[in-house]
């Protein structure tokens, strides 16, 4: 289902799907963006902090990457019985 709603004195077609409502960009916001039609310059992203420092951050990713090789020993191995 389609609408149009009001937004900072702009017109702005919105789209509904399922449980999200989409906001298509103006006219002149795609001019402002040089006509570049990249969602990214019309969504804003949020990062969200996990409260690791950058030391159990490598810890963890160090760990993830191990835990990655030995599956994929254990693949080869299994691969190769097969």
């Amino acid at each position: 289902m389609a609408g149009a709603g009001i937004a900072s004195g702009s017109v702005y077609l919105l789209i509904h799907s399922g449980s999200r409502t989409k906001r298509m960009p103006t006219t002149s916001e795609v001019k402002e963006q040089e006509y570049s039609l990249n969602p990214g310059r019309y969504v804003g992203v949020v990062i969200e902090e996990d409260g690791k420092t950058e030391e159990e951050f490598i810890e963890e990713i160090v760990a993830v990457n191990d835990e990655l090789n030995r599956l994929n020993q254990n693949a080869k191995e299994l691969e190769d019985v097969i």
